[in-house]
């Protein structure tokens, strides 16, 4: 019991130390342990407890650093197969960091939303077709006649050209969005407000945009008083009514133009 037992602390011990010295020492604890009794015998088993816990490591720690310095000067001696093989390390490494933070983004972490559990896309399927995005006539009708949902907006995501005082003309990244949206979202401006109903409607008043944090500060250096300053849009002037807290980098227009994307929130349960 006693010889198994010594055997398996041995195992702590490097294999190629053990190969070369396991069997000596066996022998030496053997010849020891019959010659001691008592408390001899547990002075025995401690002494050879503190020597292995001491001599461990370090055997360990020898053997990493020779084994390292046989790498590097492989390494060193074919340089051609290290640099194949650093990159195709570097290649590997970049696509799983990249999976990773697909996987994590789209499956793992929660939308950065208010209650995004709760939210839910509505589209319109024909007969035999593929769904697709609600006319804005529909959106209203199904405003107006739902009672199973607590808040219904309409968003259409595309891209605009943004030009301001003769800056270079910018393509953006750009939504149609009607009253509610960012409340649903549970976002709120940093500046100015959110769209309001009269800008719901067709006519000058509804153009009016609101500004990602990272466009308002890039294009108008974080200007507090650009609230109220007109700006053009694929041709078009809007007026800037408020700046969002920092997220993605896009410019929200109200519109009641057709072909809005609606979305609805469901209700709590009760």
């Amino acid at each position: 019991m006693q010889d198994r037992l010594f055997r398996a602390l041995l195992r702590l011990l490097p294999e190629e130390f053990r190969s070369a010295y396991a069997r000596d020492m066996e022998t030496t604890f053997r010849t020891e342990r019959r010659s001691a009794s008592g408390r001899v015998s547990l002075s025995l088993w401690l002494l050879t407890l503190a020597d292995i816990a001491r001599h461990a490591p370090a055997e360990h720690l020898d053997i990493l650093r020779r084994d390292g310095r046989l790498a590097i000067r492989t390494l060193v001696a074919r340089p051609l197969s290290t640099a194949a093989a650093l990159v195709t390390l570097a290649i590997a490494i970049g696509a799983n960091v990249a999976m990773y933070a697909v996987v994590n983004t789209v499956l793992l972490s929660p939308l950065p939303y208010r209650d995004a559990d709760a939210l839910v896309t509505v589209r319109e399927t024909r007969s035999g077709g593929d769904p697709s995005n609600l006319g804005y006539l529909t959106f209203l009708d199904l405003k107006a006649q739902t009672r199973t949902v607590t808040t219904l907006i309409a968003a259409s995501q595309s891209t605009a050209t943004l030009t301001d005082r003769g800056q270079d003309a910018e393509r953006v990244n750009a939504m149609r969005a009607s009253r509610d949206y960012f409340t649903l979202l549970g976002v709120t401006p940093t500046l100015g407000r959110e769209f309001t109903a009269a800008e719901d409607q067709p006519g000058e008043a509804r153009r009016v945009v609101i500004l990602s944090d990272a466009i308002w500060r890039r294009r108008f250096h974080a200007d507090p008083t650009v609230i109220e300053r007109t700006i053009d849009i694929s041709g078009i002037p809007f007026r800037i009514v408020g700046v969002l807290p920092v997220g993605p980098a896009a410019i929200f227009a109200s519109s009641a133009d057709s072909h809005l994307a609606p979305h609805r929130n469901r209700p709590p349960p009760s």
